[in-house]
């Protein structure tokens, strides 16, 4: 969505999520824990300047931080603004039942296909 598109930047760090939770703690707001992808692999996102300090603080410390190619903070605050323009944009999708089961990542469980509407999405943009 151009609404989030030039605003951000996200991050790679391999740290668990307690250490990257740390490590944003101090740049509440301008940064925020994105995604867990794995004990010691998470993503973090938003503000490009606030961004360059954190790979600055990682690297004087020896942890490792990749930049994500994205000029864009998804599962932040930033996704916000973006909210009525993508219920907007899914508003004519109609969800259906799969025969495949799906495991929602947004609600820890499995879940019927046919409740992913313009709301579930919304929610896996903005949650972490």
């Amino acid at each position: 969505a151009a609404g989030l598109s030039g605003r951000g930047g996200m991050v790679s760090l391999a740290v668990g999520v307690g250490e990257a939770e740390r490590l944003v703690e101090g740049r509440a707001g301008r940064v925020e824990v994105a995604a867990v992808n794995g004990p010691l692999s998470v993503v973090v996102a938003g503000e490009p300047e606030a961004l360059r300090e954190l790979v600055a603080e990682c690297e004087g410390v020896g942890v490792r931080a990749r930049w994500v190619d994205v000029d864009y903070a998804s599962h932040t605050v930033q996704v916000e603004v973006i909210e009525e323009e993508l219920a907007r944009s899914l508003s004519q999708v109609r969800p259906v039942s799969s025969r495949i089961p799906f495991f929602s990542t947004v609600d820890a469980e499995w879940v019927d296909t046919a409740e992913l509407d313009a709301g579930y999405w919304y929610r896996n943009l903005r949650s972490t």
